[in-house]
């Protein structure tokens, strides 16, 4: 099952994620985050490409991209959150979730 604000065991996910500063740049319709300056996450895992084409939509470049957005896009405009191991993993996690 799939919606704007990932699946229902998602939760939990979704609501570490709302805790942090990402939602003051992205929005995700159906949750907190409704941040104008970075794109809307909403249908993430329905694109293609992350990062204006810099790198293939996959797990593994969305953790890459959350980690350090200069490892696959040098001058781009996303800031390293600087998380913890576990904090990505679960921001990876919920983020395949948006359908």
């Amino acid at each position: 099952m799939s919606s704007s604000v990932g699946s229902p065991l998602s939760a939990p996910l979704r609501d570490f994620f709302a805790s942090l500063a990402y939602i003051n740049c992205h929005t995700i319709r159906g949750t907190p985050a409704n941040g104008v300056f970075g794109p809307d996450l909403t249908h993430l895992m329905s694109r293609w490409t992350i990062g204006a084409g810099a790198a293939r939509n996959t797990r593994e470049n969305l953790y890459t991209w959350v980690e350090d957005p200069a490892a696959l896009k040098l001058g781009g405009f996303m800031p390293a959150m600087k998380v913890s191991r576990e904090e990505l993993e679960a921001l990876t996690s919920y983020l395949v979730t948006l359908q």
